[in-house]
């Protein structure tokens, strides 16, 4: 699985330079393309994702949620006119509200392309996940442009 998702998302790459109308393009169930201009939108519609899909916690008038968990990594490279973003790759992993655990990667690569990677086990669950981001990913990008 995981060398499938590595193929495809290199494949995705190689396309990323081609001129598409949308910003987005969905490359399988595990792959997302999304046009580098818009990865804040990318961020707001994770969030988004995380909330919709979520196994909330509710205690009183305050919800949570345990299982969520996120980081992420940017490589730089510094030049003479300051450092300039390289690669940067994040992360959201959480259980839905099936109790599935998804995992949500965001992988930036130096204004070529922005990459959300898709992991979960159960195949209604990824495609369900991939939907919602893909529908969030659209929103948030027709909102930012």
């Amino acid at each position: 699985m995981r060398l499938f998702m590595l193929c495809t998302a290199a494949a995705v790459l190689l396309l990323a330079g081609c001129h598409h109308d949308s910003p987005v393009i969905s490359g399988s169930v595990e792959v997302i393309s999304v046009d580098p201009a818009f990865s804040d939108a990318v961020n707001r519609a994770m969030i988004e994702v995380h909330d919709d899909l979520a196994k909330w916690v509710v205690e009183g008038d305050k919800k949570s949620d345990p299982t969520y968990k996120a980081g992420s990594r940017t490589w730089k490279q510094d030049d003479n006119a300051g450092a300039t973003v390289k690669c940067s790759r994040g992360y959201i992993e959480f259980r839905t509200n099936k109790d599935i655990l998804v995992r949500l990667e965001t992988v930036f690569v130096a204004d070529r392309s922005l990459l959300v990677l898709i992991n979960c086990d159960d195949e209604q669950e990824a495609m369900r996940a991939h939907n919602t981001a893909v529908a969030k990913i659209r929103s948030q990008c027709a909102d930012a442009g």
